[in-house]
């Protein structure tokens, strides 16, 4: 099975490299959705993803995530989520391909730390998803949500949670300031 990822960027130029770094190897296709940075970011995601498109933000994050799924390619079954300031558990990629040959499941849960703010505890995103099977709700803490039953899919679907994969929340940066924020 073929897995793409989607990445929102927007002045990144900082973290870019990592994230998209860490993915190649284990991703069949990169699709990262700029919103009209300021900096190298753009330059940067070109030597690292197959598709680079610049749009300005909609500000919405669900409107966003539902563009960017909208422009891969035919051929890849699961797409994984990952913002630029997040870094996945290694072992979650080398894994990948193993993790998601059950037909059954839907979409795979995370443990994400949150680090360099009040907030240390572990919060759970959805991150991986079988194509066609969510689509995204929420400006700003967007939900995946079954098209069909207009509900959050860890409602109506099989979602299974990786304990053992965390996902890594950066810090803010200080350099950089989102108005979202």
């Amino acid at each position: 099975m073929k897995v793409a990822a989607v990445v929102l960027a927007l002045n990144e130029e900082p973290r870019i490299e990592n994230c998209l770094k860490q993915l190649r190897p284990y991703v069949d296709y990169i699709y990262v959705l700029d919103g009209v940075s300021h900096d190298k970011t753009v330059e940067i995601a070109t030597r690292y993803a197959d598709q680079v498109e610049v749009k300005p933000f909609s500000g919405s994050f669900a409107e966003e995530r539902n563009y960017a799924e909208n422009q891969i390619p035919i051929g890849y079954e699961f797409i994984l989520h990952i913002d630029v300031d997040e870094e996945f558990h290694p072992d979650i990629l080398k894994n990948l391909r193993e993790i998601i040959k059950n037909p059954s499941v839907t979409a795979y849960r995370f443990p994400r730390n949150n680090y360099g703010n009040k907030f240390n505890w572990p919060d759970f995103q959805i991150r991986l998803i079988r194509r066609g099977r969510a689509v995204w709700k929420g400006e700003l803490h967007e939900v995946p949500y079954d098209p069909e039953k207009d509900k959050p899919i860890d409602e109506v679907a099989l979602i299974l949670t990786l304990e053992q994969y965390p996902i890594i929340h950066l810090q803010r940066r200080a350099d950089e300031k989102r108005s979202w924020w």
